[in-house]
């Protein structure tokens, strides 16, 4: 009986220190969030085209704002602005402007002429965005007469960044 007393209480001496030694082994998990900052457009304009002009006067502008765009952050304690540019110049005597509406509390630039180095289009965003805001965007491209007969595509380039 001692025996088996003995070999009992040795048992549990046993698994006891192996549930300790299972307690001993731990992990550390770090983490981390990076800044995040996403901008979206609904899609391509239609072909702005110019057709008309009143004798003596230079042709009219083609404008669209069929087109919207959105963002968000999660870093909006930082101001923010969206600025665009286009891939390659455009042809001489014309010109491609853009204008984007500005989220609530922002400073839009108005129309602003896209070059190929970005220009500020929005700025003083401090407002995190809402995935579901459909903010407009109005291009418009015009041409002078000498501009002769042209065409071409650009690519616009938005950026949403501090």
């Amino acid at each position: 009986m001692r025996k088996l007393l003995f070999c009992s209480i040795l048992l549990c001496f046993v698994l006891g220190e192996a549930a300790l030694a299972a307690e001993l082994f731990r992990q550390n998990i770090t983490y981390q969030i990076l800044p995040i900052n996403e901008i979206w457009v609904s899609g391509d304009p239609p072909a702005l085209v110019v057709n008309s002009a009143t004798a003596g006067q230079q042709p009219g502008e083609a404008t669209d704002s069929t087109t919207t765009y959105g963002f968000s952050t999660n870093t909006w304690d930082i101001p923010k602005k969206i600025t665009g540019k286009i891939n390659e110049s455009m042809p001489d005597s014309t010109y491609l402007k853009v204008n984007l509406s500005p989220s609530w509390g922002a400073n839009s630039g108005g129309d602003v002429t896209l070059t190929t180095e970005p220009k500020d289009l929005v700025t003083g965003i401090y407002d995190p965005g809402d995935p579901d805001w459909n903010l407009p965007i109005t291009y418009k491209f015009g041409a002078a007469v000498e501009a002769g007969l042209v065409s071409g595509v650009r690519t616009v380039t938005l950026t949403y960044t501090e």
